[in-house]
């Protein structure tokens, strides 16, 4: 079962097996017959039953009863009557080939049971109980058949205002259901499932399709759980659950039919993937995958865009999340090759954990970036995890939460909504080759913001601390080791400020060969830090508790203040600052000045000069 296009025309493919569908009466239904519908009006008392067994249908799980269907939907479309049904009774096990059923029909309302292809039915509502098999375990791996094309269980073409629900698929031969060329179409409650082994054995499919949604559904399969392909606009899926198999892949373009010699053209957007958990996929979990190459040898154009993945569970996902504008079976394919644009991707409330180190990967093309990929609060955990960026830029707010071995290196962030990236409960982690920025007056923007982790490396990027202690809070902050660094234009350079009222302490902090280039505040301890003279915590008086900042070391600090005030160590009056040091610090500028109160140590070999009160 399936369509393929060839010439313009659809060509219903016949598989050679047989699929068996099975209804499954509930407890609560006393009817002989259950009945499925598929509603474009007011069902009335008068509806014209068809049913299968009075075509000759034997329903014994042994004889073809196909002919009996096609006959009996044969007459349901020619039935002018206002609510048409056709009925499948329980308790029977129904042995059919793949076959068509096609509108259109002469009346407005249909009611119907477990099939496997429409195409043109207007208003198509199928409810459950009931099972699709597809019986595939004789096509997977099967040498005998594999030169056949598998069928797709259940596809829709061309249905407007369809409705599936409550409905069970397993074991397709390849994908359970297929919508094409469909618009208003809601999918919900439904058991989809085959071996995690299983090939191409994808939950739903949809192309060409429009005002899709797809809700609490469970889709266990050896392929993609949800597979968004080209011409799809309007999609929202809300509370699937996924796993195993290949997760929600958004918008793949793979060795593509091209119609004449026209380059082919992909388009899909405002699409909306939330409220998803997923476990041991096997694979990639939430992905937008472009390919740059088609079997006519010419490149893929059009765009993905608008895509939001929001309040996702991962657990033990392979590849968790990932954009590959790089995807064929041609490794050497050209960097700068054409691609279809990816724009306007957002990754909200993502959560979970890594089964590979590779936990976010951003593979963009180098001649079409991907723009607009935003990222807040997204948090994989995984002792090795780490990202990898290449040519995407977006708005990454990247939080990282009990990520032993974390390696970052070599993404860009931009333009946050609040900090870019976020350390949390980490250890052993290498941090490097960053690209971070926002505009000047931006608020709360901070680069990298760490906190209740250890052994941690961040090489050339900007750094700046963060606030310490506020709400009264006790903060615990020591062996911290920036160096190598170059900070130009930022408004404040190497600054360590607390909260008043804060408790704990901020010790071992050692800033060494640091250049900087017409920075504002320079070098600065502050341990007055409040945001106004609204804010509770201000005025201070000067027997506030305040975190305690000892052990401080400046060395080989070198470069020009775009402010007055070079270096600026305010201290509290009750918990002093202690063991500062300079050596070798040389900032110059308009003439620039020292301020320094309340904090002891020593300072040598320091322009301008300090002197404390």
């Amino acid at each position: 079962m399936g369509l393929r296009r060839r010439n313009k025309q659809l060509l219903l493919i016949v598989a050679r097996r047989l699929s068996v569908l099975r209804s499954t009466p509930t407890e609560s239904e006393s009817l002989e017959k259950i009945l499925c519908y598929i509603r474009f009006g007011p069902r009335t008392a008068s509806s014209a039953d068809f049913d299968v067994t009075s075509y000759g249908a034997k329903g014994d799980g042994n004889t073809d009863d196909s002919e009996a269907f096609v006959q009996a939907w044969a007459d349901l479309r020619k039935d002018e009557s206002p609510d048409p049904t056709l009925v499948v009774p329980s308790g029977m096990t129904f042995l059919i080939s793949p076959v068509a059923f096609k509108g259109p029909c002469n009346f407005p309302t249909i009611h119907i049971k477990y099939w496997i292809h429409f195409s043109s039915v207007k208003g198509l509502m199928i409810d459950g109980p009931g099972q699709f098999d597809g019986q595939g375990s004789i096509w997977w791996g099967n040498d005998e058949v594999k030169f056949l094309n598998q069928a797709t269980a259940l596809h829709f073409h061309a249905c407007d205002g369809l409705r599936l629900k409550g409905t069970t698929h397993i074991n397709s031969p390849k994908l359970h259901i297929s919508i094409n060329g469909c618009q208003d179409v809601d999918v919900g409650d439904l058991r989809i499932s085959a071996p995690k082994d299983s090939p191409n054995t994808d939950g739903i499919d949809i192309n060409e399709s429009s005002h899709v949604n797809i809700h609490d559904s469970n889709i266990q399969t050896g392929d993609d759980c949800v597979a968004i392909n080209g011409g799809v606009y309007d999609l929202n899926v809300t509370g699937v659950f996924c796993g195993p198999g290949h997760g929600i892949r958004s918008l793949l373009i793979i060795q593509n039919f091209l119609h004449s010699m026209d380059v082919f053209s992909f388009a899909a957007s405002e699409a909306s993937v939330k409220r998803v958990a997923t476990t041991q996929s096997n694979k990639y979990e939430l992905k937008i995958v472009t390919s740059q190459e088609h079997r006519t040898g010419y490149y893929g154009t059009g765009y993905a865009r608008g895509i939001t993945f929001r309040e996702i569970h991962l657990v033990n996902v392979e590849n968790p999340i990932i954009i590959d504008q790089h995807y064929c079976s041609n490794s050497e394919t050209a960097p700068w090759a054409p691609a279809v644009q990816v724009s306007d991707v957002k990754y909200e409330n993502i959560y979970g954990s890594s089964a590979t180190a590779q936990a976010i990967i951003f593979s963009c093309s180098g001649k079409y970036k991907c723009t607009g990929i935003q990222t807040n609060g997204v948090g994989i955990t995984r002792d090795d995890a780490y990202a990898y960026c290449r040519n995407a830029e977006g708005n990454f707010m990247l939080r990282f939460h009990a990520c032993n071995g974390l390696r970052l290196r070599g993404t860009k962030h931009i333009n946050s909504p609040n900090s870019h990236i976020h350390i949390n409960g980490c250890q052993d982690v290498q941090i490097g080759h960053l690209r971070i920025s926002a505009p000047a007056n931006s608020p709360n923007t901070d680069g990298i913001d760490i906190s209740s982790s250890s052994h941690v490396i961040i090489h050339d990027s900007t750094i700046q601390t963060g606030s310490l202690g506020g709400g009264g809070t006790f903060a615990a902050v020591e062996q911290i080791h920036i160096q190598n660094c170059n900070i130009t234009g930022a408004q404040y350079g190497l600054r360590i400020k607390t909260v008043p009222y804060g408790k704990g302490y901020a010790r071992g902090i050692v800033y060494q060969n640091i250049h900087l280039k017409n920075v504002g505040n320079p070098i600065i301890i502050d341990q007055h830090y409040c945001l106004s003279s609204e804010n509770h915590y201000c005025p201070i008086p000067p027997t506030a508790g305040a975190v305690h900042v000892s052990n401080v070391t400046y060395t080989n600090i070198y470069g020009s203040s775009a402010t007055k005030q070079a270096i600026t160590f305010d201290c509290s009056e009750m918990v002093k600052c202690t063991g500062i040091r300079t050596n070798r610090v040389h900032i110059t500028g308009e003439e620039v000045v020292t301020y320094c109160a309340n904090a002891k140590g020593n300072f040598i070999k320091t322009t301008p000069h300090i002197t404390c009160n």
